[in-house]
């Protein structure tokens, strides 16, 4: 990002952000998968839950992880990784859709300025609970 190659820092920053919050939930007790029965020829398996499902989970003390991060930067997030009304990026950039177009310094700079608010806010709850 700093040399200006947003292409590269885009699709590295912006997929991080749906890791770092998984890692973060499942760390702290949410169940991040979603088991499915039958796939449809007789087994099963465990998948990663979608995100939009992840971000309506509960924590094991019963707040949303809505409640948890704030409804503001849960807002946020939403509307920047997975609301179709918002940025999307996500959907975007792990599907494949990123144009150069999609690929600036101010969606880089989201992606940053997100990571700093979840690593905030995990700071601060963690702060809390000492």
């Amino acid at each position: 990002m700093i040399a200006g190659d947003f292409i590269s820092a885009t699709h590295v920053l912006i997929p991080r952000i749906e890791d770092v919050l998984r890692q973060h939930l499942r760390g702290i007790g949410v169940d991040t998968t979603e088991f499915r029965r039958d796939v449809g020829d007789g087994t099963s398996r465990t998948d990663d839950a979608p995100l939009g499902a992840l971000m309506r989970r509960a924590l094991p003390d019963g707040r949303t992880v809505k409640e948890y991060l704030g409804a503001d930067l849960w807002d946020n997030v939403d509307s920047v990784l997975n609301s179709q009304t918002g940025l999307n990026l996500r959907n975007d950039f792990a599907h494949g859709l990123a144009r150069p177009a999609h690929c600036t310094a101010e969606n880089a700079g989201i992606a940053l300025a997100v990571m700093y608010q979840l690593a905030a806010a995990a700071s601060h709850q963690s702060s809390d609970d000492k």
